[in-house]
Parts: structure tokens; C-alpha cells; sequence
């Protein structure tokens, strides 16, 4: 049974990156595509930029960009994630966010610690989430997160290199 995705900033170069994967994933499904209200492509299909038809269409609804989906990816800015956590709280949606939300200037202290608190409980999430993608794809670590277009900076429990 393939995991259900739903990924935010859907017409960005990550989003676009993250949905291409996921379309070729016989293991992973595109459920939902979400975009800020100003996106000329709202209404689209998201998988139109590859050429393919994948009848999810790009939103700016959090309600129907997370209906059906297990998980929110969310590399977006932090503004937006924050926004995002409390629909997929609501929705009972998984989120993998991107670990940059640490911009003092854009997150008040308050917020910050919301966020620290709502990181933590998908951590563990996050490691399980990538031993799945790598067991898909059959690669290491480091070409699974080079792949995937990140720089290994941070390390988690002393194997796993972002």
C-alpha cells in the first residue's frame, strides 16, 4: 500500500523535485498539492510540468490539499510551515519539514518554542520516513540526501547525515 503525500509549495523547485519523486515511487502517492493564494497555477494539474496527468490539482485549500494524505511535506518558509502545522494537526496529517525554520528575525520566541515542540514528535517520523525511501530506492544515506538536494550538515543520532 503506497504512501499517501501531500506536498506544500507544490510549484517550487523543491515541490517540484519532491513531486517528481513522488510520482515515480510505485511505493508513494501524490494525494495533494499546495500552493499560496496569489500562485497563477492554482487549478492545475501537478504533474502537468512533467507532462503527466495525475488529477491532483494544485490548491491553496489546506482542507482539500490534505484530504487523503498521510503526511505533509513542507519546505516551504516558516511563516507557511507554521500555518501548515495546525491544518495537518487538525487533519491528522504526518508533517516532514524542512530543519532551516530556525530565522529568528521571522518566528517570535513563543512561536519558536511551538515549533521546536511540534518538530520533536516527528523526528523519530522523519528517520523512519527516510529508511523507507532509501529502502525504495536502494541507495546510502548520502546519495539518498544529495539526491534529494541537500547538503549534509546536521547529524541525527550519530548515523544519519542532513
Amino acid at each position: 500500500m503506497p504512501m499517501k503525500f501531500a506536498v506544500a509549495g507544490a510549484t517550487g523547485k523543491m515541490g517540484k523535485m519532491l513531486i517528481e519523486t513522488i510520482l515515480r515511487s510505485p511505493n508513494a502517492q501524490l494525494t495533494g498539492a499546495l500552493e499560496h493564494p496569489a500562485s497563477p497555477l492554482l487549478g492545475t494539474d501537478a504533474g502537468a510540468f512533467l507532462g503527466q496527468q495525475t488529477n491532483v490539482l494544485i490548491t491553496d485549500d489546506l482542507a482539500k490539499g490534505l484530504a487523503g494524505a498521510e503526511y505533509l511535506i513542507d519546505f516551504t518558509r516558516p511563516e507557511g510551515t507554521l500555518l501548515h502545522l495546525e491544518a495537518a494537526k487538525r487533519a491528522g496529517v504526518k508533517m516532514i519539514v524542512e530543519e532551516e525554520v530556525k530565522n529568528a528575525d521571522l518566528l517570535t520566541e513563543g512561536v519558536f518554542d511551538v515549533f521546536k515542540r511540534a518538530a520533536r514528535k516527528v523526528v523519530n517520523w522523519f528517520k523512519s520516513f527516510f529508511k523507507k525511501i532509501k529502502r525504495i530506492i536502494g541507495k546510502s544515506w548520502e546519495a539518498l540526501i544529495k539526491f534529494m538536494g541537500f547538503e549534509p550538515e546536521v547529524e541525527f543520532n550519530n548515523n544519519v547525515k542532513f
